[in-house]
């Protein structure tokens, strides 16, 4: 079986092409793929079965909340949330009549994580080594001021270029000190979880704005 056929179930727009992929984990998997109009690439990540449990579905909202406002250079940003294909138009779709059970997050894509940078062997001088451990202090420190905590920081959840520039990345276990504007408090329910998950992709929708 060819590449697209064994990931045919990542159904994006016509407008992005499956490139490889990168990963997968318990919230499914993430492929690099590439904006056919600006000819960039990315990483999009697919939540599966998010309705499947409460808290699988409150895990999602955090990690859209969080990576919507990351402004610093050592932590990943959510560029767009792109609809699932079997919905034609999720702006105008009222909420109640919104059937879906996976979403896609576009990421900033990097070329590997820690995890397989360190296993590869590669040798690093020390000016690489410091360089790395000061871009994760200095991301930490923006979380911590931003008073969010990643709770699951490892070398696979930090994804490091070929230049040594790093990105803290997967805030599925993060929490917010204040709370993700107080939308945790609220989101106990499936059907006003839903709500929450199809209004954040309504607000972040904008994959025309990536090129």
């Amino acid at each position: 079986m060819g590449f697209y056929s064994l990931n045919e179930d990542f159904a994006l727009p016509a407008e992005f092409r499956l490139v490889k992929k990168l990963g997968k984990g318990a919230y499914g998997k993430v492929m690099q793929i590439l904006h056919l109009d600006s000819q960039r690439e990315y990483a999009c990540k697919r939540y599966e079965h998010v309705f499947s449990d409460t808290q699988r579905a409150r895990r999602l909202i955090r990690e859209m909340t969080i990576l919507k406002q990351m402004t610093h250079p050592c932590c990943n940003k959510l560029l767009c949330v792109i609809s699932p294909g079997k919905i034609n138009n999720i702006t105008t779709t009222p909420i109640e009549e919104l059937k879906f059970n996976e979403v896609y997050l576009v990421l900033r894509k990097c070329d590997m994580d820690l995890k397989k940078l360190i296993k590869s062997g590669k040798h690093l001088d020390e000016l690489q080594v410091k360089g790395i451990v000061y871009d994760i202090l200095c991301g930490l420190k923006y979380l911590h001021k931003a008073k969010i905590i990643h709770r699951d920081l490892k070398p696979g959840n930090i994804l490091v270029n070929n230049d040594c520039t790093i990105q803290i990345c997967d805030f599925g276990l993060a929490r917010s000190m204040d709370g993700i504007f107080r939308r945790e408090a609220v989101a106990e329910e499936p059907e006003l979880t839903l709500n929450l998950i199809a209004q954040i992709s309504v607000d972040s929708n904008n994959s025309h704005m990536l090129s």
